[in-house]
C-alpha cells in the first residue's frame, strides 16, 4: 500500500514533482493534466490523488515546500531566531538554487513568479529590524521597508540571471560579489 509516510510514498511524491517541474518547463500549467502527470511519472491516478487534489494543490505545495526549505537555510540552527546574510548563509543558498534549478527556472522565468523566494525572505526580514547588520546600525523605518525590498529583489534577480546564464560563475563569485555590493563583508 502506497501510504502518505512511507519511503515508496516519498519516491512517488519526488517523481511526480520532478515530471511536472519537467512539463512545466515546455507547457504551461493549463496545459498539463494529471493523466500526463501520472504516464510520465509511470503511476497511477489514485497515487497521484493520495497526495495531491489536483495540479494547483500539487504546484502550491512545491512552492511550500521550497519556501520552508529557504527558510531553513537562514533559520539558526536549533530556533526560530534568523541568521544574518553572509557568506554562510549565501553559500547554502546557491547551493539550494543549484540543486533545485529546474524548478526555479520555470517559477522565475515562465511564471515570473517570485512568491517562492520572495515570500521567504521577506519572512526572514520581517522578524529582524535589519538586512543582516549589526545591532548599531540605525536606520529611518520607512528606509528600512524599501531597502528590505530592494535587497530581495535584487537577490531574485542574481538567482534569476545565474540560472539563466546556467550557473556559469561559481557560487563564490556571486557571493562575493552580493556582499561587496551590500557592503557586509
Amino acid at each position: 500500500m502506497n501510504t502518505l509516510n512511507n519511503k515508496r510514498s516519498e519516491n512517488t511524491k519526488k517523481r511526480i514533482e520532478s515530471v511536472f517541474i519537467k512539463l512545466l518547463s515546455v507547457k504551461s500549467i493549463n496545459q498539463i493534466s494529471v493523466q500526463e502527470i501520472c504516464d510520465n511519472a509511470k503511476i497511477s491516478r489514485s497515487s497521484f490523488y493520495l497526495h495531491y487534489y489536483n495540479i494547483y494543490d500539487l504546484m502550491q505545495k512545491i512552492n511550500e515546500g521550497k519556501s520552508e526549505a529557504v527558510l531553513d537555510i537562514f533559520r539558526e540552527k536549533g530556533t526560530e531566531n534568523f541568521a544574518p546574510l553572509n557568506s554562510k548563509t549565501l553559500n547554502k543558498l546557491f547551493n539550494h538554487v543549484r540543486k533545485n534549478k529546474d524548478f526555479y527556472r520555470v517559477v522565475l522565468n515562465d511564471f515570473n513568479n517570485l512568491k517562492t523566494l520572495e515570500e521567504a525572505l521577506a519572512t526572514r526580514n520581517a522578524t529582524t529590524s535589519k538586512f543582516g547588520y549589526d545591532k548599531n546600525f540605525q536606520f529611518n523605518l520607512w528606509k528600512n521597508d524599501y531597502h528590505i525590498e530592494y535587497m530581495i529583489m535584487g537577490l531574485i534577480a542574481v538567482i534569476k540571471k545565474w540560472i539563466n546564464n546556467d550557473c556559469k560563475q561559481s557560487k563564490e563569485e556571486l557571493i562575493n560579489f552580493l556582499l561587496d555590493e551590500i557592503k557586509l563583508k
